[in-house]
C-alpha cells in the first residue's frame, strides 16, 4: 500500500515516466479526442472549466470543442 503522495510529487513521477518513455507532448496532442461528436452540454461544461481556471489565473488544459 501506499502513502500519502503530494500532488507536486505525482506531477514530478508523471513526467519522469513520461521522460523514460520517450513520451512527447505531441504525440500526447496526436492521440487527443478531436471533439467532433461532442454533445452541446459536454462543449458547455468544457467551456465552464477552461473560464473558472483563466479566473483563477491558471493555464486551462488543452480541450476541443
Amino acid at each position: 500500500m501506499r502513502g500519502v503522495v503530494s500532488v507536486a510529487a505525482f506531477v514530478q513521477a508523471v513526467e519522469a515516466r513520461k521522460r523514460a518513455l520517450g513520451v512527447t507532448d505531441e504525440m500526447i496532442a496526436a492521440g487527443r479526442n478531436s471533439g467532433r461528436r461532442r454533445t452541446p452540454e459536454k462543449r458547455r461544461q468544457l467551456a465552464a472549466i477552461q473560464d473558472r481556471a483563466r479566473k483563477a489565473g491558471l493555464t486551462p488544459l488543452a480541450a476541443n470543442f
